[in-house]
């Protein structure tokens, strides 16, 4: 995916927002590599944000003004949730002179005979990649309202936006150039995204998660939230579970993920990436590779052959599934122009 030129920065700031919480990483880099400059989590409360919305305005300038504070650079990135994007893609007629690219979608959308409602709806940020010899732009919107909400809370605590992208799409630059799937494990749920030359393309979500397996080891077995979830972290969807019962229980609540998965008609070479948001599952990789027809393998920011970070860092290595957006997105900063 092609990006606009634009000068390496010293630092690089991701501010996370979910309806449970706000979140940022700073990032920065020397000789020896990349490194966690700072980082902090605050819990919302119930109510605060609810589906991306913003309604508790006060409350949430307030923790971002005081995050605000203690950053250098005030230029930042937003993530928020993928579920709140719409995205799609258009290709560009043929251009033998140059024409500036927003001038080119300008026209395009003059021209279209298809009028997309979206465009009324929706506030859209672009990128431009070829395809097949074809030139295509992906659009990556937010509503109006949800995108206007964001920008006053952020420009009043005295931030200013740099881009607003999801979780999802954070990772894309450092997925492979082949067919890819990333499965994006979360603690409420699993997702898969598809990509093609590191660009977007579908994206589906399955209930299937960390939480509801701790529900299902606590009722099966009778026991507390507090004991199934220690199951769950020594024996997550391996065999060696002491109750058949809770494997069983376990592998039909990833079924419908599983079918999904094993019944994708790809002919290409593809890949199969697995990032956790929480501590890992164990043994959940080896069921994807067990069950579908690609290169599986968990993705691990820290230890993608695309950058290097020193032996160091100041997160914590439990810590930092959850921050693994945060840090991808950041990267996008130092990228080769």
């Amino acid at each position: 995916m092609l990006m606009f030129s634009q000068k390496s920065p010293t630092s690089k700031t991701v501010l996370s927002i979910t309806d449970t919480d706000i979140s940022y990483v700073t990032l920065k880099k020397n000789s020896h590599g990349f490194f966690i400059h700072s980082y902090e989590r605050v819990p919302l409360v119930t109510g605060a944000v609810v589906n991306g919305e913003i309604l508790m305005v006060d409350f949430l300038y307030k923790i971002i003004k005081k995050i605000t504070i203690t950053l250098e650079n005030k230029n930042v990135d937003i993530l928020l949730p993928h579920e709140h994007f719409l995205c799609t893609d258009t290709e560009l007629e043929p251009d033998i002179f140059n024409t500036p690219l927003k001038k080119r979608i300008t026209q395009y959308f003059k021209t279209s005979k298809t009028p997309h409602s979206w465009q009324k709806t929706h506030v859209c940020e672009f990128s431009y990649y070829t395809f097949a010899k074809r030139e295509k732009v992906l659009f990556t919107c937010l509503p109006k309202d949800i995108h206007g909400s964001y920008i006053h809370v952020l420009e009043k605590a005295g931030l200013r936006i740099s881009a607003i992208s999801s979780n999802i799409l954070a990772f894309d630059h450092i997925l492979p150039i082949d067919r890819t799937s990333l499965i994006y494990v979360t603690p409420i749920g699993m997702y898969v995204a598809e990509f093609k030359n590191q660009v977007f393309s579908s994206y589906k979500n399955f209930q299937a998660s960390s939480h509801q397996f701790v529900a299902d080891i606590a009722k099966h077995l009778m026991i507390k939230k507090e004991e199934a979830q220690k199951i769950l972290d020594q024996y997550g969807v391996l065999r060696s579970h002491k109750d058949e019962r809770v494997y069983k229980r376990i592998l039909r609540s990833l079924s419908p993920l599983l079918d999904f998965m094993s019944k994708r008609k790809i002919k290409d070479r593809s890949f199969v990436k697995v990032i956790f948001a929480d501590k890992p599952i164990p043994g959940l990789v080896d069921i994807f590779k067990k069950r579908v027809h690609s290169d599986v393998a968990a993705l691990d920011i820290f230890r993608t052959d695309n950058y290097s970070f020193q032996d160091i860092l100041s997160l914590h290595r439990k810590d930092s599934y959850y921050y693994q957006a945060h840090i991808a997105q950041a990267l996008k900063a130092w990228q080769e122009k």
